[in-house]
């Protein structure tokens, strides 16, 4: 039998692969949609002041304290066919978001101008 010798082994193992053009494409999309997330939000927050629209106190993207972390929603969700644009994404507090993903809070509207939240009094 012919076996291959130790330098073709390592020549093959480390010989340079062959790139898989569909993942990088991927990749680099999804590093640009992460980038254009990233802006998109810091202009909304930016746009609201830094201060949470339902509650209006200062909210911060790093805060130690977990109820003052700037979050963004989306005031039409996505699933509902709402856009990823300024106009339909407001800045909240970490807890004014949970309790309108609670149902607790109704947000009203369709612009990020005309907003309007209203408390669920069970």
């Amino acid at each position: 039998m012919n076996l291959p010798t130790l330098d073709e082994v390592n020549a093959e193992r480390h010989a340079p692969k062959k790139p898989r053009p569909r993942l990088l494409v991927k990749a680099k999309a999804r590093r640009e949609k992460i980038k254009a997330d990233t802006k998109l939000r810091a202009a909304v927050r930016q746009r609201d002041g830094n201060q949470c629209q339902c509650c209006h106190i200062p909210v911060f993207v790093a805060a130690m304290n977990p109820c003052q972390r700037a979050q963004v929603h989306h005031i039409v969700f996505r699933s509902k066919g709402g856009a990823d644009d300024k106009k339909n994404m407001i800045t909240v507090c970490a807890e004014c978001h949970a309790l309108i993903h609670c149902h607790e809070i109704e947000v009203r509207g369709t612009h990020a101008l005309n907003v309007r939240f209203i408390a669920d009094r069970r």
